[in-house]
């Protein structure tokens, strides 16, 4: 498997910033702080799908990040605005660094 960077965003995480920040400890515990599960998962893509989105499942950070960087045609221009889930995979740091 190929390998690609770490999320060198570490900070804007919410587990970091669960640990960061007393006030936030409680929400570690919250619904929305735990994974969804396959039906949960399903749905949204049915969801999705339903109105044109093209979807794709991944089991990891790692095939999350090969999946995304083999749909983005070489010399294409990508804007991603925030997104805490890149950051998370390490692609914006690929983004920043690779291309």
């Amino acid at each position: 498997m190929a390998t690609h960077p770490e999320n060198t965003h570490v900070n804007h995480t919410f587990a970091a910033l669960v640990k960061a920040d007393a006030q936030l400890a409680p929400l570690a515990d919250h619904p929305y702080a735990k994974a969804a599960s396959d039906e949960q998962i399903n749905a949204a893509k049915v969801g999705l799908e339903a109105s044109g989105f093209k979807v794709h499942l991944v089991n990891d950070r790692s095939e999350a990040f090969d999946t995304l960087k083999s749909l983005i045609p070489n010399g294409a221009s990508v804007n991603n605005a925030h997104s805490t889930s890149l950051e998370e995979i390490g692609f914006i740091t690929y983004l920043k660094g690779e291309t």
